[in-house]
């Protein structure tokens, strides 16, 4: 029987939120959004706060000891190609851009996870990426192209 120390897990996921809170300061800001009630930083805060609360309460609070030995493992290699599938998401959206980049991103999701609708996943994917773009250019927010339109189009 595998017995995971509850203490240690929780309070790693307190120090990485504390981290990425650290790291939210960071965050570019355009010089007429510091000033601004909501900007590029304010969604990041709250997930850093509230992370740090509930993961802190974790620790604090007492609990059972939690045993691996009855868990169904035959949806960890899904979950860690999810993982693998974001990070190259984020590693990709340089060079194809927001739109191209978050088309694959999303059939990818979709084929992963076992829908075989293709159809519908071509159309779903479609929708929300063109609806996406257009909700930020209503909002005037920029997306890059990414390197090989530029490259293709010497835009």
């Amino acid at each position: 029987m595998i017995l995971l120390n509850y203490r240690a897990v929780t309070l790693t996921l307190l120090a990485l939120f504390c981290i990425y809170l650290y790291f939210s300061g960071d965050i570019y800001l355009d010089f007429w959004a510091e000033d601004a009630l909501f900007h590029a930083r304010s969604f990041p805060y709250v997930i850093g706060i509230a992370g740090v609360f509930i993961a802190a309460l974790l620790t604090i609070l007492p609990t059972k000891p939690v045993s691996l030995a009855g868990i169904d493992t035959s949806h960890i290699l899904p979950a860690v190609l999810l993982v693998a599938l974001t990070s190259a998401f984020g590693l990709l959206l340089d060079y194809l851009g927001f739109i191209v980049a978050s088309w694959l991103f999303l059939v990818s999701g979709f084929l992963l996870l076992g829908e075989r609708a293709y159809i519908r996943i071509v159309v779903c994917a479609s929708l929300l990426v063109g609806i996406f773009w257009l909700l930020m250019d209503l909002l005037e927010i920029y997306l890059a192209p990414g390197y090989w339109l530029e490259w293709l189009f010497n835009v």
